[in-house]
C-alpha cells in the first residue's frame, strides 16, 4: 500500500511540474504543441479530397450525413433525418445551395464557409488566413488552456489540455462540442466520438468510414 501511495504522489508531482512549466507558454507555443497533437501538417496539406459519415444520436431518431470534400472549396453533403427526409448541401467555392423536399434555395455567403470546411483540418490554416490566436482573457485553470481564435463569423474558443495538448472541448457561439473519442486514420488524429451540448439538447456524434483522397465525381457539385 505505502508503494501504491508513493508511486501516486510521484505521478501527481511530475504531472504538477509538466503543467507549471506549460503555464509560461504564449499562445502560438500552446498552438503548436496542438498542432503536433493531430499529426504530420505536411502530410494533411498533401491530401485532395475526403469522405467520412457522421452519425448523430438525437432524442428523435439518428441523423446521418454523408460528406464528400474536394480540397479547398467544394463540398457535397445529404443529411437522412428519422422521419425519412433527405436535406442536401453544396457548396462550391463562394456559391452554394440546400436541396429539400421543398425546392432548392441560395445559402448566405455567411452560411457557405467553404474556404474554412473544405480543408481536412481548418486549425492548421488559421494563421494562413490571417485569423488571431490568442490566449483568453482572465481564464485561470489548472487543467486547460483557453485559446481563442477569431474568424469571420465566429468566435471559437478552444480548451486544450496543459498535461498533453490535446484538445478537451470547443465552444462555437455557444455551443459546446466536447471530444468524447480520437482515432489514428493514415497517421491523423481524427475525432471518432463527440458530444454537442446547446441550450435545447445534447447529441452524441460519431465520425466513421474515413477515406483520403478518393475518386469524386466532381458533377455532383454543379450548381444549376
Amino acid at each position: 500500500m505505502n508503494k501504491l501511495l508513493l508511486f501516486l504522489g510521484l505521478v501527481i508531482f511530475f504531472s504538477s511540474c509538466s503543467i507549471s512549466k506549460n503555464n509560461n507558454l504564449s499562445a502560438d507555443e500552446i498552438w503548436e504543441n496542438y498542432l503536433k497533437t493531430i499529426g504530420d501538417i505536411e502530410q494533411i496539406k498533401s491530401f485532395k479530397s475526403l469522405s467520412y459519415i457522421s452519425i448523430i444520436s438525437s432524442p428523435y431518431g439518428q441523423i446521418v450525413s454523408k460528406t464528400q470534400i474536394i480540397c479547398p472549396d467544394k463540398i457535397y453533403r445529404e443529411v437522412a433525418y428519422p422521419n425519412k427526409e433527405i436535406i442536401t448541401y453544396i457548396i462550391n467555392g463562394d456559391k452554394g445551395v440546400v436541396k429539400t423536399s421543398e425546392g432548392i434555395k441560395q445559402l448566405p455567403i455567411n452560411e457557405i464557409e467553404a474556404n474554412d470546411e473544405g480543408l481536412m483540418i481548418p486549425e492548421i490554416y488559421y494563421k494562413e488566413f490571417g485569423y488571431p490566436i490568442k490566449l483568453a482573457d482572465n481564464f485561470k485553470s489548472n487543467r486547460y488552456f483557453n485559446i481563442i481564435v477569431i474568424t469571420e463569423n465566429s468566435e471559437i474558443n478552444y480548451f486544450i489540455k496543459k498535461s498533453n495538448f490535446n484538445l478537451s472541448y470547443l465552444e462555437i457561439n455557444g455551443i459546446k462540442i466536447e471530444i468524447l473519442k480520437t482515432n489514428i486514420v493514415n497517421g491523423i488524429n481524427f475525432t471518432k466520438n463527440y458530444k454537442t451540448i446547446t441550450q435545447k439538447e445534447t447529441l452524441i456524434g460519431t465520425y466513421d468510414f474515413i477515406e483520403f483522397n478518393p475518386n469524386i465525381d466532381t458533377n455532383i457539385f454543379q450548381i444549376e
